[in-house]
């Protein structure tokens, strides 16, 4: 739950929420800069500063301020005349990059004229274009996004995916209203000419509004880029010369194609499919099952390779503090190294073990795995025992080593493992035997001891040949992994003798190239066209210099001193923050750092940056708000204001998710407009896609914990449902279902038979794991995983009997019932009710629910 201890009031300024603490005498607002009186924040809204609102129109109003663009005192006449200049200077540009239609403004104003004018031609004439104008740029921005994709489908295909997705929102988003627009228009010739409007005119809003429909009529929802049709000529372009190019090798590309969609539908390994799809993966879709045959996850003590799942569960219960104190022993008694320790100590891991009937196999079919890495098309690539690098197969179930090794050689963390851009090639590091160079005299006790510092190499693993190398012979450690380069330190030394000095220097090797490139000590932040981007630590521990180098030239510019915490590349522009942890300000840059330019005041951090707009927090620790800022800061709108974090990003340009300081889940669209509250007490986790948010809230509370439940809702928080009772967490397993992992509480009886007519019986609870996958549609249930069953063998010798098979097993689940009564009020509530289910007394169930 949210911290309570503070309250809320709102801006006399810009009428912006205001979370102030008990006590406080005045409070920032940081939606308008303005220092605000507490006593002030509950001022009436009225008595706001009319001007200061007008100033601050671009925080909050959206852009042209509803008053300003049509005064119903004014005729139809002059009306339409004003809108007409209105879209003459109109921002288009960032229109068409945004995926609403109408403008919400004009759209209002219409309605106010229409009450006073609805038997003035004019005022339909108005209508019509405020309705066919936006439509009209919105299918030509379609067409110059369309236009674009082509382009980098064809050439670079950086960011395409975050264009074609605007596409796709845009299309979605003019067909939903498709038949709405057309009838609209249509009532609006036919009052227009009702009215007597001039013929020619009449005529020309007609031809208009022919041309309009019909480009609407062609539009269909695109799911794939290659559906969209300025890239459609292009891939068929491309099919050709990739068909004519492969029937050189002997290969039909058309036949190959449909066996291999017919394996993939039909064949249960789906090895055959997947060895097809890899003879022709630059052919339409063909990288798409690849991927789709491929697939692999780890949640929890459940994975999945290659289409099959897998329970991972560990060899022993000994926890790492276990492996602590048995090296602390082994250092005392036999005065050993930690590498000899570490060599003989047992090893605590994990064995995969195959899902049969929704229960573990018996035996393990991959044993003392240490780190799961990486999977290549159905291959799964794993650490043994902290020393070999082996693979398994997920199609033959075997198992083999690719890199060989000791014990403690691979210890690893995320950022020691990389990929490069074909994903095929894996870089780890790996532990080098320590190096030590003695100094002093030979016989004397007291002999200095100095550690080389490069005690590891990175090895380059050949996923698709099952082969390895040595990248990198040695290095002190990886610093940055960023667009296909791995950035490492190294120590190198100069002199002899007295004269013998270290020095430690920064190196990039190019993971698709080879290539390794020297330069000073520095943080790594960027890659962009050819230039690094780093910085330094300076002048403080918190503060640093940031500086531009050329690759091919080695050549250093910096761009700005005292920069803190936040940076990111956006084109060819740099934005950074300069300041402290309590005073910080946006800026932007130039590569040469030639234009430098103040943007915004007290920035916390920035949340998502796209082509054109920035989004980012500002304010302090409780008192934040999200404001939409165009990348030459000269257009800024705060969305939303008293924000605890943000949800979502997936659909930043259209509509965005946030929880409020009280813990309540709101949705704005990201002009500012239309803030609406979709739930209450969000505590858990919450995913959001292109139909539903599904989240996890607690239902019920009890001192021994707490009850926590699934739920689901349409986007505009209508149509809650309760999904899955009592979750212990859940996750996306595709894109129509959901992974959801529970526990249940479970009774196994065991009865064996003593003498004729007479059994012993025995009756332990257990406590079990359960694995769903749920129908993110139609909620269909689907049990894929059940561990902490106990073995039954077992069982039986506890109730007296080592004859198993005389022993009779039984399992009693005992599975909650519950009702739910939600009461929906307009999106903005509702309740829960749950019945508790009461403890069985005679087996003890375990907790009440």
């Amino acid at each position: 739950m949210a911290d309570n201890s503070f309250f809320v009031g709102e801006c006399p300024n810009c009428g912006s929420k205001v979370p102030y603490h008990d006590g406080d005498n005045s409070v920032t607002c940081f939606a308008c800069d303005q220092i605000v009186n507490v006593k002030d924040l509950f001022s009436n809204k009225s008595n706001r500063n009319e001007e200061s609102r007008e100033s601050n129109d671009s925080f909050g109003l959206g852009g042209l301020g509803v008053a300003s663009i049509l005064m119903s005192n004014q005729t139809p006449d002059s009306q339409l005349a004003y809108i007409e200049n209105v879209y003459e200077m109109y921002d288009w540009d960032s229109y068409k990059k945004e995926s609403q239609i109408e403008i919400t403004e004009i759209k209002d104003c219409v309605k106010e004229t229409k009450l006073k004018y609805a038997n003035d031609a004019n005022t339909w004439v108005i209508e019509f274009k405020s309705v066919i104008v936006p439509i009209t740029k919105k299918l030509e921005g379609l067409k110059e996004i369309g236009t674009k994709l082509a382009e980098k489908y064809s050439n670079d295909k950086t960011k395409l995916f975050d264009d074609f997705d605007l596409y796709a929102r845009i299309v979605r988003a003019l067909v939903n209203k498709r038949d709405y627009f057309i009838k609209l228009l249509n009532i609006d010739i036919e009052n227009a000419a009702k009215y007597g409007l001039d013929s020619k005119k009449l005529t020309e809003l007609k031809t208009e509004f022919s041309d309009v429909k019909a480009k609407l009529e062609e539009l269909n929802v695109v799911l794939k880029l290659q559906e969209v049709p300025e890239v459609t000529k292009v891939v068929k372009k491309k099919e050709e010369e990739y068909a004519k190019e492969k029937s050189s090798e002997g290969i039909n590309v058309i036949e190959t194609y449909n066996s291999a969609v017919e394996s993939f539908m039909f064949d249960t390994s789906k090895e055959r499919a997947l060895r097809l799809f890899s003879s022709i993966e630059d052919f339409r879709d063909s990288r798409d099952y690849i991927k789709l045959i491929g697939r692999w996850f780890v949640f929890e003590n459940y994975c999945e390779v290659a289409g099959q799942g897998y329970a991972i569960l560990q060899t022993k219960k000994q926890n790492l503090l276990d492996l602590k104190n048995l090296k602390d022993e082994g250092k005392k008694k036999g005065k050993k190294t930690e590498e000899q320790v570490e060599q003989e100590a047992p090893f605590f891991g994990y064995d995969i073990y195959q899902v049969v009937n929704n229960v573990p196999s018996e035996s393990p079919i991959v044993k003392n795995i240490s780190d799961i890495l990486y999977s290549y098309r159905g291959k799964l690539f794993y650490v043994e025992k902290n020393a070999n690098i082996c693979v398994f197969d997920g199609f033959q179930k075997t198992t083999s080593v690719v890199v060989p090794g000791k014990k403690g050689d691979f210890i690893l963390d995320k950022k020691e493992i990389s990929l490069n851009s074909n994903c095929d090639k894996l870089y780890i590091k790996r532990k080098l035997a320590l190096k030590f160079n003695k100094k002093g005299c030979a016989f004397s006790k007291k002999q200095e001891v100095v550690v080389d510092l490069n005690n590891y190499e990175l090895v380059m693993l050949d996923c698709a040949n099952m082969s390895f190398n040595v990248a990198v012979d040695e290095m002190i450690d990886i610093i940055k992994v960023s667009n296909n380069m791995i950035f490492y330190k190294k120590a190198e030394t100069k002199g002899s003798g007295k004269d013998k000095e270290t020095e430690i220097f920064t190196y990039i090797y190019n993971c698709n190239t080879g290539e390794t490139k020297k330069m000073s000590e520095c943080e790594i932040n960027a890659v962009i066209d050819g230039k690094l981007i780093y910085s330094t630590y300076e002048p403080t521990s918190d503060n640093k210099s940031l500086f531009v180098s050329d690759l091919e030239t080695g050549d250093a510019q910096l761009i700005e001193n005292n920069v803190y915490e936040f940076f990111k590349a956006v084109g060819d522009r740099v934005y950074y923050v300069v300041g402290s942890r309590r005073f910080t300000t946006l800026f932007s840059n130039n590569l040469e750092g030639t234009d430098r330019k103040q943007i915004l005041t007290n920035v916390r951090n920035v949340v998502y940056v796209s082509d054109s707009w920035i989004y980012l927090l500002k304010g302090d620790n409780f008192n934040k708000v999200l404001v939409k800022l165009s990348l030459d800061g000269e257009k800024k709108y705060v969305i939303a204001s008293a924000i605890k974090n943000i949800i979502s990003t997936k659909s930043i340009d259209e509509y965005i998710y946030y929880i409020d300081i009280y813990d309540t889940l709101h949705v704005v669209r990201s002009d500012g407009k239309g803030d609406k509250i979709i739930t209450y007490n969000m505590t858990g986790t919450t995913i959001v896609d292109s139909s539903y948010i599904y989240f996890s809230k607690v239902d019920e509370y009890y001192t021994d914990g707490n009850v926590v439940s699934l739920y689901m809702l349409d986007m505009d928080g209508r149509n809650i449902k309760k999904v899955s009772y009592d979750i212990l967490g859940f996750r996306e397993y595709n894109d129509n279902s959901l992974l959801v992992l529970k526990q249940d509480m479970v009774t196994i009886e065991c009865k064996t038979p003593v003498k004729k007519d007479v059994s012993t019986t025995v009756r332990n609870n257990y406590h079990v794991q359960r694995y769903y996958v749920i129908d993110k549609y139609s909620l269909e249930t689907k049990n894929v995983l059940t561990t902490g069953l106990p073995d039954l063998k077992v069982e039986a010798i506890k109730v007296g009997c080592r004859k198993t098979k005389n022993v009779e097993y039984k399992e009693i689940k005992y599975v909650p019932v519950y009702n739910t009564e939600i009461s929906d009020k307009a999106g903005n509530n509702f309740i829960e009710k749950a019945s508790q289910v009461q403890p069985n007394q005679k087996t003890g169930c375990g907790r009440r629910r």
